[in-house]
């Protein structure tokens, strides 16, 4: 790991120049800095490069507005790691055991754990869907139940039959179908 240093250098003709000092120079530097006011403080970002197991760290003065454009995106980038710790992300995928000890995935384990009040609602709102659909178009209602039996790619033919027009109009007659669904439930 080699941490690079680059400070700010006027030249004699008013250029600014980027070199590069000692670690020793760059902490006594930090030192004489912090008791400066504000107005007058030079200002560092940090920036790591990996490469491979290696991580090389250069610490770079820049102008205030570049710093403090920096140091929000990093404000940023903290909070959301910090908000993250509080949750774990598990793929619905992911093997885990029932109470029975069979070996099932998580999604089914969520699936089986709706209550009453749950099936309730969602009856509910099924009903109040099928209503919807059904006054938009009056095959609307025979889409839904092929889209809820896993039969989307299979409706776009039975819906250009059911319809009498071509495969295209019917893609976009679903397209409006699907629009009218997500609307609903938003």
């Amino acid at each position: 790991m080699k941490t690079t240093y680059l400070v700010r250098q006027k030249k004699s003709d008013g250029t600014v120049k980027l070199v590069e000092i000692t670690g020793v120079e760059w902490y006594e530097l930090a030192k004489q800095n912090a008791l400066l006011p504000p107005e007058s403080r030079r200002y560092f970002i940090r920036d790591s490069i990996v490469e491979g197991k290696e991580i090389d760290t250069m610490v770079i003065e820049v102008e205030k507005a570049e710093y403090r454009a920096w140091k929000t995106g990093r404000q940023s980038t903290w909070r959301s790691q910090k908000a993250g710790e509080r949750f774990s992300i598990c793929s619905l995928d992911a093997p885990c055991v029932s109470d029975e000890g069979d070996e099932v995935n998580i999604e089914d384990v969520i699936a089986g754990s709706t209550g009453a009040d749950n099936d309730c609602y969602y009856g509910l709102l099924s009903e109040d869907l099928r209503k919807t659909v059904s006054s938009w178009k009056p095959w609307a209602s025979d889409l839904l139940d092929l889209y809820l039996s896993g039969h989307r790619r299979d409706s776009t033919a039975w819906l250009a039959n059911e319809c009498g027009v071509s495969e295209q109009y019917a893609r976009r007659l679903k397209r409006q179908f699907e629009d009218l669904i997500k609307k609903f439930l938003s």
